[in-house]
């Protein structure tokens, strides 16, 4: 299947539609919506060319224009994809950015603020900076967060049923950690090698229920999830 980056989203449309209140739940729906976005849309930034700090100025740029124009009460479900929405609007933004001398210092007059700058930039050359094109680079790091959920509820559901051990060892935080073999790991863990591959079987097709999870409330239908699923893969792929 050919790659296209408008079939890849994976912000929810319930917290679209709950950002353009102005209640105290709409301000946390905004919060949560724009922090899920920053990564890729800073990942957006810097491939198109920008600096660390003037992605970050775009970013933020960005999210203040959208909150000063109340620009969310114009998405919705029927009007086309969030991701498209987002991209088009980055892009616009960083074409009138470069157009105009002064551009929106950072921080804006908005109360949300950018995660830290050095994290994401990290983040951003570790995995999307060689990327061919901003589209690419976005929807890699938006991918990523994607399974990074997924992750971290996989992670409460095994301290919750006392297998935090297990899920820490078959899930080390750093991706360039050494793997031990499942030998090792048992015996560190008290359990059986056998045993071992089996909760690593059952925890990685849970993982992959949670991912599906994710994305399904995107979707209408099995087909469209299963587009969704081979969307995440493509963009994860180098």
């Amino acid at each position: 299947m050919a790659y296209t980056p408008d079939q890849f989203l994976t912000t929810r449309w319930s917290v679209v539609l709950a950002a353009t209140g102005e209640d105290s739940a709409a301000r946390q729906a905004k919060e949560n919506l724009f922090r899920e976005a920053w990564r890729p849309l800073y990942a957006f930034a810097r491939r198109s060319g920008c600096s660390q700090h003037d992605a970050e100025d775009a970013v933020q740029g960005f999210i203040t224009s959208l909150l000063e124009r109340d620009s969310l009460r114009n998405v919705a479900p029927a009007n086309g994809r969030f991701r498209s929405f987002l991209l088009a609007g980055m892009r616009n933004h960083l074409i009138d950015v470069a157009a105009r001398a002064g551009a929106q210092k950072r921080g804006g007059n908005v109360e949300h603020t950018p995660l830290d700058g050095d994290a994401v930039e990290q983040g951003y050359l570790a995995v999307a900076a060689q990327l061919p094109t901003p589209e690419r680079a976005f929807d890699r790091v938006w991918a990523l967060g994607v399974l990074e959920k997924a992750k971290a509820k996989l992670a409460e559901e095994c301290n919750a049923s006392g297998k935090a051990a297990v899920f820490a060892a078959l899930f080390p935080e750093k991706s360039g950690q050494a793997e031990e073999d499942y030998s090792t790991l048992g015996s560190r863990l008290g359990v059986s090698e056998t045993a071992l591959r089996s909760i690593a079987m059952r925890l990685r097709r849970r993982w992959r229920e949670l991912i599906r999870a994710e994305l399904a409330e995107l979707v209408d239908s099995r087909a469209a999830l299963d587009e969704e699923m081979k969307c995440l893969q493509a963009a994860l792929m180098d």
